[in-house]
C-alpha cells in the first residue's frame, strides 16, 4: 500500500450559516430582557421582518379600526384599550427598529427622531402632516425590511450574516436615556390625539 493511501484526508468543515428568522426571533423572546428588548447589536432583514409581521401587523389593524371608530364616534374605553395595545406593540418593535438602523452604522436616535418628527409634524402642521408621516413610515420601514445593511463588522458589533463573525460591538446605546426618550414621544402622541379626539 502506498504513502499516499495511509494518509488521512482531510475534510473541510461546512461553513456556518445564519438561523432561520423566525427561530432566531423566539430564541431571542426566550431571553426577553437580555436579547429581544435589547438595544444593541445588529439585526439582519429576516429577523425584522419576522418581528415586523408578529408586532407589526396588528398594529396596522388596530390602527385602521382606530381611525374607522374615531370617525364614527369617541369612545373613551376603545381608545383607552387601542391606545393600550398599540404603544405596546410599537414599543417591542421599537428594539429591533434600533438593531436594525445599527446593521447601517446609524444610532438609535434615528428611530426616535424619525417617530418624533412624525408626530409634531402630523399634529403642529396638519396640510402636511399625513405627508410627512407617510414619508417617515416608509423611510423607517424600507431599511429594514428591503435594503441590505453593511457588510463586515461595524461600532455596533457582527455582521449578522456572517456566523463566523464574533466581533463585540465598540459603541453601546444608553439604554434608559433612548427608552425614556421613546417611551415619552410614544406617551406624546396619544395625548395628542386625545387631545384631538375631544376637542376636534
Amino acid at each position: 500500500m502506498s504513502e499516499n493511501e495511509n494518509t488521512p484526508v482531510a475534510t473541510q468543515a461546512a461553513p456556518a450559516v445564519p438561523a432561520a428568522p423566525f427561530g432566531e426571533v423566539f430564541a431571542k423572546v426566550k431571553n426577553f430582557k437580555n436579547e429581544f428588548l435589547s438595544l444593541n447589536g445588529r439585526a439582519r432583514r429576516g429577523e425584522y421582518w419576522t418581528t415586523f409581521l408578529v408586532f407589526g401587523l396588528p398594529l396596522i389593524f388596530i390602527t385602521i379600526y382606530s381611525l374607522i371608530a374615531g370617525a364614527l364616534s369617541f369612545n373613551m374605553t376603545i381608545f383607552a384599550t387601542i391606545g393600550l395595545i398599540t404603544s405596546i406593540c410599537w414599543l417591542l418593535l421599537f428594539p429591533i427598529s434600533v438593531r436594525r438602523w445599527h446593521d447601517f452604522g446609524l444610532p438609535a436616535w434615528v428611530a426616535v427622531g424619525i417617530q418624533a418628527v412624525d408626530i409634531l409634524t402630523r399634529f403642529g402642521v396638519p396640510a402636511i402632516g399625513s405627508i410627512v408621516g407617510l414619508a417617515s413610515f416608509v423611510f423607517m420601514l424600507l431599511p429594514g425590511s428591503v435594503l441590505p445593511g453593511g457588510k463586515g463588522t461595524n461600532a455596533y458589533g457582527a455582521d449578522p450574516l456572517n456566523p463566523e463573525d464574533k466581533a463585540e460591538p465598540t459603541k453601546k446605546e444608553p439604554t434608559l436615556i433612548v427608552w425614556a426618550a421613546i417611551v415619552a414621544v410614544t406617551f406624546i402622541n396619544w395625548i395628542l390625539i386625545f387631545f384631538v379626539n375631544t376637542n376636534g
